[in-house]
């Protein structure tokens, strides 16, 4: 088995709603803003081979957005985010979707002479059950981060998985649930011969976030939040886990140890492009 990250592009997003009750002088510090107050981001997914089959975590934003979308969040494409693992997106055969708002799903579809389709168009979908609802009818604090439309090529094709609860999808890839971010956001567990490596999605988009208090306002629940993460946290430590984030720039691969006051990066290989046996 072995994993290898996809970015698929960059944006900026406002540092207060990443950070809630955390004062911008603390954030600020690890995080600098620019002019309109937004941070530097990315979307990077996790490919894993696995046998015969290629799954993908998310998608990145994609390439639906307008002009005036593209401003407010400088998003920034790559030409081709499957260069360094040799891959094509007809080569995929699974994609697992955290959860459904933009950035995480945006890329699952775009627009081909016209109409919206597919852009995985060999792989089925894997999503939770109690997400899905979820997305279908939004809260009024969420709703502006789901597009309605995101699934419909891929539901029409009937390529479409709702997942219950936690399972192990393929044989070491497993989906758990999470209820703090939003209800039924999955994060990924990828267990090889060696090492254990954990998809973090939003619970942990930035390495910064490590710290328990710094969760995003975005986070529906967020005291939830900040248990779901000790737990996670606690595990990775004590086994010597992986894991993998989405979101930050620069720190995404990494270990974490317990300090006295919660938990620091203990080793880093973030440097890596391709392929990592595991």
């Amino acid at each position: 088995m072995r994993i290898g990250p996809v970015l698929f592009n960059r944006f900026r997003l406002d540092g207060g709603s990443m950070f809630a009750a955390i004062p911008k002088a603390l954030w600020a510090r690890l995080h600098p803003p620019d002019d309109r107050n937004r941070i530097d981001m990315v979307c990077r997914s996790m490919l894993i081979e696995c046998g015969d089959r290629l799954v993908l975590v998310d998608t990145g934003i994609g390439d639906r957005f307008d002009d005036k979308w593209r401003g407010i969040l400088d998003i920034e494409l790559t030409d081709d985010p499957f260069a360094e693992l040799g891959v094509k997106p007809g080569d995929i055969t699974d994609v697992v979707i955290t959860h459904l708002h933009f950035d995480h799903a945006g890329g699952s579809t775009k627009i081909e002479g016209g109409d919206q389709v597919a852009a995985f168009p060999n792989a089925t979908f894997h999503v939770q059950r109690d997400h899905y609802e979820w997305f279908k009818n939004p809260s009024l604090l969420d709703r502006a981060s789901y597009r309605q439309d995101e699934l419909l090529p891929i539901e029409r094709a009937g390529r479409l998985n709702l997942l219950d609860g936690e399972c192990e999808l393929l044989s070491g890839v497993s989906v758990v649930p999470l209820y703090g971010h939003v209800p039924g956001m999955q994060i990924v567990v990828v267990r090889g011969d060696r090492e254990t490596v954990v998809y973090a999605a939003d619970l942990i988009p930035l390495a910064s976030q490590i710290r328990l208090n710094y969760v995003m306002g975005y986070d529906l629940c967020r005291l939830l939040t900040i248990r779901e993460k000790r737990e996670l946290l606690e595990r990775a430590a004590d086994g010597g886990w992986w894991l993998f984030l989405e979101h930050d720039p620069r720190t995404f691969l990494f270990r974490v140890g317990r300090t006295d006051g919660g938990f620091e990066i203990v080793e880093d290989r973030s440097d890596i492009t391709g392929w990592l046996d595991i």
